[in-house]
């Protein structure tokens, strides 16, 4: 089996309507290495700059904040070459002091029924999704591009 197939939520983002990849506050763009950039072709991404590095996102398709790659019945053109941070979507590692963490976004309609293999294999990507970057520009693309990450991490401190 392949590594997204053991990650695919296919029969939960279909009938959601894969809100997870229609951009705004909460949502935004998967944090991409050159390299990724590279193997999706650059046309379609956004290099962000910032005085400690730099980072590749994906464009919203035009008045639709939706991700460019998000096709019309809701099913990525990126199947088979996901970005790591899609792959272990709907969890996440983050950093926390010296450690790093993992969050789930309680906002995907899925985030309740995930398995043990599904969970398992997501920390595996999100971890190496996690250290493709230093950690000022991860952090960097969490504070600009993944608002639900500030609201899990401010909910679970109350």
């Amino acid at each position: 089996m392949n590594q997204n197939n053991k990650v695919s939520l296919i029969d939960y983002c279909i009938p959601c309507k894969a809100r997870c990849c229609k951009t705004g506050k909460l949502i935004g763009s998967p944090i991409l290495s050159n390299k990724e950039a590279g193997r999706i072709g650059k046309n379609n991404l956004k290099k962000v700059k910032f005085p400690k590095g730099e980072y590749w996102v994906i464009k919203e398709q035009q008045s639709t904040n939706r991700c460019f790659f998000l096709n019309k019945q809701n099913k990525c053109k990126l199947q088979n070459l996901k970005p790591l941070d899609c792959l272990c979507y709907p969890i996440k590692a983050v950093y926390e002091k010296d450690l790093i963490r993992f969050i789930t976004d309680s906002d995907c309609p899925a985030s309740s029924f995930l398995n043990k293999e599904f969970i398992r294999e997501s920390k595996k990507i999100a971890i190496k999704s996690i250290k493709r970057f230093d950690r000022e520009t991860y952090q960097h693309w969490l504070d600009n591009y993944v608002g639900w990450v500030r609201k899990t991490i401010k909910l679970n401190k109350v």
